[in-house]
């Protein structure tokens, strides 16, 4: 009886949170065949704060690069020669030159050696994320999940005040923010993202915990004490029979039917609403950055 009863339960989970997928994918108008061809562009968040640049990051021969403005928060300053087509990046302790597909550069005036040369994109300088980050020494860090960089100098320290907001829309954009802490190997398919299209679910009134859905796997990630730890994966998209989970499963139902969908959909724009509501009445706005991924109703209270 006991196994039966389980059983029955499972289907009943597994169920609600296809539910959540349907949802989540057809309200926004979001399928699978309908997708971005390109997947989903790489977020940079450096010391906490989103970085929105006129050229994303790129991943060019498996190595990731970034626009260098976009660095400027990290005390790093840049100066530009054409004659030469290098840059110089300096801060008080360390002068770097880069030239443009050249595979040397100059550390305080000597030659080193590095894994990929500096590239020009649409008139944009991108450079080598890792070799950088090497030299001025701040950590670096790739989350496949969400294909977000974080990128941190040595004495960062993340902002406790934004998670305390009483504006639960800035308290959303600091919740997604942070880096997953994960004590398990996420499922493979959480780590597909060739869908440009994907959304946080939130309970109503609240900022630290939420579903992250990639359009084949649901993420449940808490918050406590500033950590967004990863608490479980379900893996629905193949069906019953091929269902994978990990982790320790949530209180779907309190999600299910009281929570709000923050969804980046095809054509670009963010669409947000109550989830069990009619999908005419979600609110659309155009998506700018990976900011517009916080959102929050006018009669939610935190």
């Amino acid at each position: 009886m006991t196994n039966i009863k389980a059983l029955i339960t499972t289907k009943k989970f597994i169920l609600a949170i296809s539910l959540i997928s349907i949802i989540l994918m057809f309200q926004a108008g979001t399928t699978s065949a309908a997708a971005n061809s390109k997947g989903k562009p790489i977020t940079l968040i450096v010391n906490g704060q989103i970085v929105q640049g006129d050229v994303n990051p790129s991943l060019i021969a498996n190595r990731t690069f970034v626009p260098i403005r976009t660095l400027e928060s990290l005390n790093l300053t840049f100066k530009w020669d054409t004659k030469s087509s290098s840059v110089t990046v300096n801060n008080s302790n360390l002068e770097v030159k880069l030239i443009v597909n050249q595979t040397t550069a100059y550390k305080n005036g000597l030659p080193i050696k590095m894994d990929a040369p500096t590239a020009v994109i649409n008139g944009r300088i991108l450079i080598p994320i890792r070799f950088i980050s090497e030299l001025f020494n701040f950590k670096v860090n790739y989350e496949i999940e969400r294909v977000i960089i974080f990128i941190n100098s040595n004495d960062y320290k993340p902002d406790p005040t934004l998670l305390e907001s009483e504006n639960l829309k800035e308290a959303r954009l600091a919740a997604i923010s942070l880096p997953w802490y994960k004590e398990f190997s996420t499922l493979e398919n959480s780590r597909r993202n060739e869908l440009d299209s994907y959304t946080y679910t939130f309970p109503k009134g609240e900022f630290n915990s939420y579903f992250y859905h990639n359009g084949y796997v649901q993420t449940y990630v808490k918050i406590n004490n500033g950590v967004a730890q990863v608490i479980w994966q379900g893996d629905y998209h193949g069906g019953y029979d091929n269902s994978k989970e990990v982790g320790t499963r949530p209180n779907w139902d309190k999600i299910l039917k009281n929570s709000i969908i923050i969804t980046h959909d095809k054509t670009n724009k963010v669409a947000y609403g109550f989830a069990s509501g009619p999908s005419d009445q979600l609110k659309m706005v155009p998506f700018m950055s990976y900011k517009d991924m916080a959102q929050s109703l006018s009669d939610e209270k935190k």
